[in-house]
């Protein structure tokens, strides 16, 4: 909310926010809420954090919901063992389930000294600490609810793409990041009521909620009171399974904290009954409920967990890294790495088709050898290669194999076909194919694969003449 809240000032010359029109429609009112943004996955699904009814059976991969009847029951007879997955966020479809975990990473630093022409740490002012932070390529996904118009109004405020900093530290390492927006969309309030007539209630942020006398209370009945005044076909019968949780907070005008309260943790599980299937839920997946629901507290999700068994999906090796998040002194030094990787598996290919005898390349004289050197030094590409052989070798028929060598294996095909260009992909560097990489590793692999040939040529010479 911050980085919009600046961005709007910033774009409209807003003076006095307290008193204008659009920014207290937007930030001061309930008009527009800002949900929380959740990790996500390559294929940008929703995750919530996962609903405290749901555990692990210790030591194994067997998953349980506590809201589901049958697996309760068969818990509590078995007495089988179960391990929370709190701090883990779930994707819910239907009886699958995928969990997921952020990447963290703890950096180390030394307090620099109170004279910042000092460059490192001194005996007086060293004072060592550390960073958790958010490893670089972690995604996140999150929802902002209002009208089309102002939801209009907040996707211009920040261009598509852009590069935005969060968190501590903006001026170091840290804090980078890239926003984009989606398609504004109508929120879905379809409910399905099922058979067993009932009706889960899982909470997907935290809920800040107040007792009858208007004092902040996180009394799970107090939640249970407000549905059931709303709709009173329902009943809970004291089935929920909860959490509770402090809520900070800070106020930067002020420069001060703000109140800690006491709140239900996301997560939290309320089942209820339903005593007239044919009242109409629809709306209820679209509220909150409680205090400060304009920052995203007090969001629910309705009937998407307690009425199957659940399986869980295999979880896809999600290594996708956005290089534009990675410092800058870091992505050099990772592409060479990459480089040097793709170089060893050249090798072990020119020395593999080198042995294969497949074009005649062995035929080739030293001389030849040698001139296909001086060639490859000349050109500057693939092509340039190509178009230098065909002037230097006009009518000799003694390069025929390494003219068909060339037209078979494109040196782009020799690369995708290495486990290592795969990484690349994965690191979303975009400047490999096209770019004087290519260029660099071609006149590597076939200097390689020259050296090899003539060493073969020289060792089966030497054979002979022993």
């Amino acid at each position: 909310m911050g980085i919009l809240r600046h961005s709007i000032l910033k774009k409209f010359k807003v003076n006095d926010a307290e008193n204008d029109p659009v920014f207290k429609r937007i930030f001061l009112s309930k008009n527009v809420s800002f949900l929380n943004a959740y990790p996500t996955d390559k294929k940008n699904n929703d995750y919530i954090p996962v609903p405290i009814s749901i555990v692990k059976e210790k030591d194994k991969e067997n998953y349980f919901d506590l809201a589901y009847n049958e697996d309760y029951e068969y818990i509590k007879e078995e007495r089988i063992q179960t391990n929370s997955l709190s701090n883990n966020y779930i994707n819910i479809e239907g009886k699958y389930i995928n969990i997921i975990n952020p990447k963290y990473v703890l950096h180390y630093h030394h307090k620099r000294p109170e004279d910042k022409s000092v460059g490192h740490a001194t005996k007086k002012s060293g004072e060592f600490y550390s960073y958790l932070s958010l490893c670089a390529g972690e995604k996140f996904k999150g929802c902002i609810i209002g009208s089309k118009s102002d939801l209009g109004l907040i996707k211009e405020l920040i261009p598509e793409n852009s590069i935005i900093f969060i968190g501590k530290s903006k001026n170091a390492e840290y804090s980078r990041a890239k926003i984009s927006f989606g398609e504004i969309e109508m929120l879905n309030s379809e409910i399905s009521i099922n058979d067993e007539e009932k009706l889960i209630i899982t909470l997907t942020s935290p809920m800040i909620l107040c007792n009858e006398y208007g004092n902040i209370d996180s009394d799970p009945r107090n939640f249970i009171k407000i549905i059931q005044e709303e709709y009173p076909s329902l009943v809970c019968n004291d089935k929920y399974f909860i959490r509770h949780v402090t809520v900070y907070g800070f106020n930067s005008k002020w420069g001060l904290p703000r109140q800690q309260v006491q709140a239900l943790a996301s997560g939290s599980v309320f089942v209820f009954d339903i005593k007239d299937k044919n009242n109409d839920f629809s709306g209820l997946s679209t509220k909150a409920y409680g205090l400060r629901i304009n920052e995203g507290f007090g969001r629910i999700a309705v009937n998407i967990h307690g009425f199957k068994p659940l399986e869980k999906m295999d979880n896809e090796n999600d290594e996708y890294i956005d290089m534009n998040l990675i410092s800058q002194h870091a992505k050099p030094l990772i592409i060479y790495i990459e480089i040097e990787k793709i170089k060893k598996e050249l090798i072990k290919k020119a020395i593999s088709d080198a042995k294969k005898q497949k074009y005649g390349l062995e035929n080739m004289t030293n001389s030849t050898i040698g001139r296909l050197k001086t060639l490859l030094k000349k050109s500057n590409s693939e092509d340039d290669f190509k178009k230098l052989l065909s002037e230097e070798f006009k009518k000799e028929r003694k390069i025929n194999g390494i003219k068909k060598y060339l037209d078979d294996n494109t040196f782009i095909n020799i690369l995708q076909e290495l486990e290592t260009y795969q990484t690349f992909k994965k690191l979303n560097i975009d400047y490999i194919e096209g770019s004087n990489i290519v260029n660099e590793l071609f006149a590597f692999y076939y200097t390689k694969l020259f050296n090899v040939l003539r060493h073969l040529k020289r060792e089966k010479e030497g054979a002979r003449n022993a």
